[in-house]
């Protein structure tokens, strides 16, 4: 299946729209949790790009080894985040994935948050706990769309595949993260 964009793409501009809605799912408790929403939003920047065709894994005869990272285009995407970060994985071309998503994309968190508050993806809220401890949060203002996802990692899941690469990417992104679980809860979902 090609990678077109669609009108769900206006709304819900792309991959990192998927991983913004369900970011509020995460119990951000400890810091592993905390460490493991940095990896997935810096995970979902390579995986976008990955679905635009701009950066892909070596095969054999490829300029960098087998099983390193390649940029297949560099041209700018039309979006300043990608573009940074195709900039980045540029400088680090023939490194192993898992070697360039944890410094990738640093401080773009913030500024998704931002720009999905501003397209009404997401909400800011800030409280305390306790009346102690100030807490801080992006919930998803949409809870139709976070509905719409977890429906269809769920589909993916019993049926075992996806037509949807974003979906698929998204199932795998949370299965390496060990977030799955927290996202979809698979003994009430049946699989």
């Amino acid at each position: 299946m090609a990678y077109i964009p669609s009108m769900a793409r206006v709304l819900y501009p792309n991959f990192l729209g998927h991983i913004a809605t369900l970011e509020d799912m995460q119990k951000l408790a400890t810091t592993e949790a905390v460490t493991s929403m940095t990896y997935m939003w810096h995970g979902a920047l390579l995986i976008e790009l990955a679905l635009a065709h701009r950066v892909d894994v070596a095969g054999e005869a490829e300029a960098v080894r087998k099983g390193r990272l390649l940029v297949t285009d560099a041209s700018p995407t039309s979006d300043a985040l990608l573009d940074e970060a195709l900039a980045a994985l540029a400088e680090k071309l023939g490194k192993k994935p898992k070697d360039v998503v944890p410094g990738l994309g640093k401080g773009m968190r913030a500024r998704l948050h931002a720009r999905f508050a501003e397209r009404g993806l997401l909400r800011e809220e800030s409280g305390k706990i306790l009346g102690i401890f100030p807490t801080h949060r992006w919930p998803s203002s949409d809870a139709a769309h976070e509905e719409s996802v977890r429906a269809l990692l769920v589909a993916a899941l019993r049926v075992g595949t996806t037509d949807d690469h974003r979906i698929g990417a998204l199932g795998s992104l949370l299965h390496a993260l060990k977030a799955g679980a927290t996202v979809v809860d698979a003994a009430a979902a049946g699989v």
